[in-house]
């Protein structure tokens, strides 16, 4: 997630609504992303050139989220091929989002803007998600990432405490970062955590397993 007080103000003030979240009912919630989903649409074709010129979007709101599969596929090629300024909002103040880079898992680069308001309603839920599989805020993370991430500002205070590991590294020395971490949780994409597993000895599993 993305640092800086404008996030941080922002999870906080969606924590309560997000933790809520889960005791709503099915409809409720189908209610609510519906209504949530056209206010992104009308925005969208307003405010942002690609979308107010592709033919693709409807000009009227969607009467059941299973419309949704009937509008176009973005790729992260069609974004590139486009060029990112189609896809920003004219005259949006910086303070207003965080701009960061990403590979995901194709490698190809693409550097995205993040809503203040809409990344801290994600980082939220990410709270929700931690808590809800058992996590405990005072576990040690290792995440294997192809870049460094900002210390936020509750792992200063030693909440959800993570060490990023590069993805790049030979799996000898991926290996013996995280198992120097002795970590409580391990975030990785699948076919980092296999480079990992694949280093690992017999004794060294089980020396890991027995802080996870």
């Amino acid at each position: 997630m993305s640092s800086g007080l404008g996030v941080a103000a922002y999870e906080l003030r969606h924590l309560p609504t997000v933790m809520r979240a889960e005791h709503r009912s099915p409809e409720r919630i189908r209610q609510r992303a519906l209504r949530g989903v056209n206010q992104m649409l009308a925005y969208a074709r307003a405010q942002i050139p690609y979308y107010r010129e592709h033919p693709g979007y409807p000009d009227h709101p969607l009467s059941d989220l299973a419309e949704l599969a009937q509008l176009p596929l973005l790729d992260k090629r069609a974004v590139l091929d486009a060029g990112m300024e189609r896809f920003h909002a004219p005259d949006l103040p910086s303070w207003r989002y965080r701009t960061e880079r990403t590979g995901g898992s194709t490698g190809t680069l693409l550097v995205v803007r993040h809503d203040i308001d809409s990344y801290g309603y994600h980082g939220a839920t990410l709270v929700r998600r931690f808590l809800a599989s058992g996590y405990r805020p005072w576990w040690r993370i290792a995440q294997i990432k192809g870049f460094e991430r900002p210390v936020r500002w509750f792992q200063r205070l030693g909440i959800f405490p993570r060490v990023v590991v590069p993805a790049g590294l030979p799996e000898e020395e991926l290996k013996r970062r995280v198992l120097e971490i002795r970590p409580h949780l391990i975030m990785a994409y699948p076919v980092m955590a296999r480079a990992l597993l694949r280093a690992l000895e017999p004794d060294e599993l089980a020396q890991l397993r027995r802080s996870l």
